[in-house]
């Protein structure tokens, strides 16, 4: 059986690798290279919308408004890995 330290460690790695399929997915539709007009990649959007924005919209609200650019998934993937980081060289005892 894992040890809580690991379970927590993947999970995290997962949530990176979601915000991170997110961004790219919002990258190629900002840039036309694939059409939301497809009904399976309208539903693979939905899906990282729905499973990113809770984590992402208080991060939206604190953070100063870039314009186009938005900064939040880069700070949530910097806080992801200090918390990884964290708990991979300072384990709970």
């Amino acid at each position: 059986m894992p040890s809580p330290v690991a379970l927590i460690d993947s999970v995290l790695g997962l949530c990176i690798v979601f915000v991170a399929i997110h961004v790219v997915i919002s990258w190629l539709i900002g840039y036309r290279l694939i059409s939301t007009d497809n009904p399976r990649v309208a539903a693979i959007r939905t899906f990282f919308i729905k499973a990113t924005n809770p984590v992402l919209w208080p991060i939206r609200l604190v953070s100063v408004d870039t314009g186009d650019v938005d900064m939040s998934p880069v700070i949530l993937i910097v806080l992801l890995l200090a918390v990884r980081y964290v708990l991979k060289f300072y384990p709970m005892m």
